[in-house]
């Protein structure tokens, strides 16, 4: 079994093991040493909008209940002042919303993320204005890294 420095030990690995495979010395089944950790909902949003990040961090913040329900009203809002865009919007706003059906459900930090990305497609001015050609296209990049972080957590190699 190979150890976590890269060399053959007859007993077990220090560190769990998450896979199976083939060790260097060819054996099927054998495992792997390769450790998965969970990246936080919150990093692996901020992780894929790194490039947004300034303009979403002023925006991060925990939400009770009541702030989501205005937060819901803003993004209606947002919807009605937006007629060239409303579709689209809407599309994007009823993607948070099905989120938003398992609020219960979720930990402190789906919370933020799904507050945060609410907040943001509510902004017509944020870092792509809304009203500009494209100007949907970051909202967009939003939403999507919101849904994937609260839905799918990602792993990576510790």
């Amino acid at each position: 079994m190979r150890t976590t420095d890269g060399t053959h030990d007859a007993g077990t690995t220090a560190r769990p093991t998450t896979e199976l495979g083939t060790t260097g010395d060819g054996r099927a089944g054998s495992r792997l040493d390769t450790t998965l950790t969970a990246t936080s909902a919150l990093q692996s949003f901020r992780d894929e909008l790194a490039d947004l990040w300034e303009d979403l961090e002023p925006l991060v913040r925990p939400a009770d209940d009541v702030a989501m329900l205005d937060l819901s009203h803003r993004l209606e809002r947002h919807v009605v002042l937006m007629p060239g865009s409303a579709d689209r919007l809407r599309e994007l706003a009823n993607d948070l919303m099905a989120l938003m059906a398992g609020w219960q459900h979720l930990g402190d930090e789906e919370r933020i993320v799904l507050a945060t990305a609410m907040a943001y497609l509510a902004e017509a001015d944020d870092a792509v204005p809304d009203h500009l050609p494209g100007g949907l296209d970051d909202d967009d990049r939003v939403v999507g890294a919101a849904v994937r972080a609260v839905l799918r957590p990602r792993r990576r190699v510790a």
